[in-house]
């Protein structure tokens, strides 16, 4: 098993934290909003080109992948970050998850479904109504679920 990282980081507004597990102190604060702005602008784009590769790292072809990258830049455009990933879970959007409940299929066939599809096919599918009336549904499920206390298994991984 790999050796865990004594430390733990959190990132907000421009504004890392660094802490210690042990104690849960801060031990370092790093703020990009002090750097140049050609740092910040090279950061941006580091950070844009991670998130949206990273949405693609589970495709099985490279028509796959394309099509997840694509669906990550889709679901920023409407100011999602629903595609976060850490080993290897995915969140899925609400719009793929409510054609799997329609289609009663697997996400992964819609997912295969849909990366077959170009970008106007799979827009209108994806705003279709009844997908929109399910995504709804699915949206006010995961508002009502219960929080639920992953910190256990953040603690078995590696940094």
């Amino acid at each position: 098993m790999a050796k865990k990282s004594a430390y733990s980081y959190t990132v907000e507004t421009g504004v890392m934290n660094v802490t210690l597990r042990a104690t849960k102190a801060i031990v370092e604060t790093f703020d990009a909003n002090d750097y140049p702005d050609t740092i910040r602008d090279k950061l941006f784009d580091y950070g844009l080109k991670q998130k949206i590769v990273d949405s693609a790292s589970e495709g099985e072809s490279p028509e796959q992948r394309l099509q997840m990258m694509i669906d990550c830049h889709e679901r920023l455009l409407k100011g999602e970050w629903a595609s976060e990933r850490e080993g290897g879970a995915r969140v899925v959007s609400v719009e793929v998850e409510a054609l799997a409940r329609i289609k009663d299929v697997s996400i992964a066939a819609i997912q295969k479904a849909l990366a077959s599809k170009d970008e106007d096919t799979r827009k209108k599918i994806l705003t279709s109504a009844k997908v929109v009336e399910m995504a709804k549904k699915i949206r006010e499920e995961r508002e009502a679920a219960e929080e639920l206390d992953l910190d256990d298994l953040e603690d078995e991984s590696e940094e």
